[in-house]
């Protein structure tokens, strides 16, 4: 499992990289080379949490928020936008739409992985005398 949990790992980063590319998140490229610090935690049999360590403005860049502007006020860009004409940060959601959409694929690989060692112990308890076909 340790294993497929560290290759949903890499892709997850390499989804990442794309998605900073496809919104045109961060002139100078060193958002993108921070991402490459991630690591795996537990043993084989138990993964405990995946971190990913990357430039905190990533962060900022995802909500749409710095210099000037507080997450409160993000909300209210579009009224002030139409009212004033004064556009503020707009989120680039490179990261929180894409771990959303990676999360689940993890979750259906290891859905796939516990049924079929579930299945699989469920016919080695039974009795010989029974024979299941799945």
């Amino acid at each position: 499992m340790y294993q497929m949990v560290y290759d949903w790992t890499r892709y997850t980063t390499i989804s990442f990289a794309k998605s900073l590319h496809k919104l045109n998140v961060g002139k100078t490229l060193e958002l993108r080379k921070s991402l490459g610090n991630y690591h795996v935690q537990g043993n084989v049999d138990d993964v405990e949490k995946v971190v990913w360590e990357f430039l905190k403005y990533g962060r900022f860049r995802d909500m749409g928020v710095g210099k000037g502007q507080r997450l409160g006020d993000v909300k209210g860009n579009q009224t002030i936008y139409r009212e004033t004409g004064v556009k503020g940060r707009v989120p680039k959601k490179w990261y929180s739409k894409t771990i959303y959409g990676e999360s689940n694929k993890l979750a259906q690989l290891l859905n796939q992985h516990y049924s079929k060692n579930i299945t699989s112990e469920i016919k080695e308890s039974l009795p010989d005398s029974i024979n299941i076909s799945l």
